[in-house]
């Protein structure tokens, strides 16, 4: 497998580790210093965490991730992603109420630890919603 093709896999299983709410396979994906800046402000991973453990307005997400734009460090052990994304959330199949669309973008900052890409810093900006 290719470094482009492990890192398109870590963000595809952190859209579905996020849309099934595994909180132990996300926790996997980053390490252990990580940081993500979004729409809560700068987090460390273990207060980001806590959030995606809380109750959601919207308890049914799907998250369509684009192809990253990679650049792979010089030492081809870190390396920088620029990734597209549209992000559902739904009520559960069957309730009636509010649905939204996201765009968002993903600037990553990832590492690779003992042959497994992580993520060491997020950036996750909305760009609109509908």
């Amino acid at each position: 497998m290719s470094v482009h093709d492990e890192l398109s896999a870590l963000l595809q299983r952190y859209g579905r580790a996020c849309d099934e709410r595994a909180i132990d396979v996300l926790a996997s994906l980053f390490r252990d210093d990580a940081v993500m800046t979004g729409a809560l402000g700068t987090l460390a991973k273990p207060e980001w965490l806590e959030t995606m453990k809380a109750e959601r307005a919207f308890p049914v997400s799907q998250h369509m991730i684009g192809v990253p734009l990679v650049e792979l460090g010089d030492d081809g052990l870190s390396a920088t992603m620029d990734t597209y994304a549209v992000v559902y959330q739904c009520q559960a199949p069957g309730d009636a109420g509010p649905a939204i669309t996201l765009g968002i973008r993903y600037l990553d900052q990832v590492a690779n630890e003992d042959g497994q890409w992580v993520f060491v810093r997020r950036n996750a900006t909305t760009l609109w919603m509908n």
